[in-house]
Parts: structure tokens; sequence; C-alpha cells
């Protein structure tokens, strides 16, 4: 389950990014207030091709059953449940509750079992 939804926010930022490249919206909603919007673009997008084919290759190893993406994905659910602590704005608290979930989850014998660990 946690790979499918790697896969699945893996494939909305790279159609985001898609979108963004294609100008199908208008950059003025992002970059109205920056001089020289157009550098900005640039590294917004290429950020978002990078982050969603790291997401797609996480999620690829996780359903794969691969020791390192249990390990990948447990430390970015450690790393993202001390960044929510850190926030506490009412939707940080879903997030580390989601967050604390996928951890029990990653511990539970069956799921270590699967990846070796």
């Amino acid at each position: 389950m946690i790979g499918y939804l790697y896969i699945l926010g893996a494939l909305l930022f790279l159609i985001a990014a898609v979108v963004l490249f294609l100008n199908v919206i208008d950059e003025a909603l992002i970059t109205d207030y920056l001089p020289s919007a157009e550098p900005l673009m640039n590294i917004i997008i290429g950020a978002m091709i990078i982050g969603g084919a790291s997401m797609l290759g996480i999620g690829l190893l996780f359903l794969n059953g691969f020791k390192i993406g249990y390990y990948i994905v447990l430390v970015l659910q450690i790393f993202s449940l001390i960044g929510d602590i850190f926030d506490l704005s009412s939707s940080s608290l879903v997030s580390i509750l989601i967050s604390l979930i996928i951890i029990f989850y990653l511990f539970k014998p069956h799921v270590k079992y699967w990846f070796g660990v």
C-alpha cells in the first residue's frame, strides 16, 4: 500500500511539473510578485521532476521488497515526523498521525519479513 501511495504521489508530482512546463496554468499565479520569474520556474520544475522521479524509485523499491526501500521510507517518515512535530499546525497533526501509523506498520513482523530486515 505504501509503495502504491509513493508511486501515485510521484505521478502527481510529475504531472504537475509537466503542467507548469507547458504553461497550462498562468505563471502569474505562482510568480506574481517576483521580478524575474523564469529562472525560478525552471528551478521549481526541475525540483519537481527530481522529486517525482525519486518518489517513483522509492515506490518501486518498496513494492519489490528491497531492503534499501524499507530503510529509505523509514528514514523519510522519521524526518517527516520530526518536521511535523516542530510545525504543530492543525494540518501537521494529521501528518503526525499518518507518519506514526506508517512507522508502526513498518515494524510489523510480516513487513519486516517481506523486506528481510
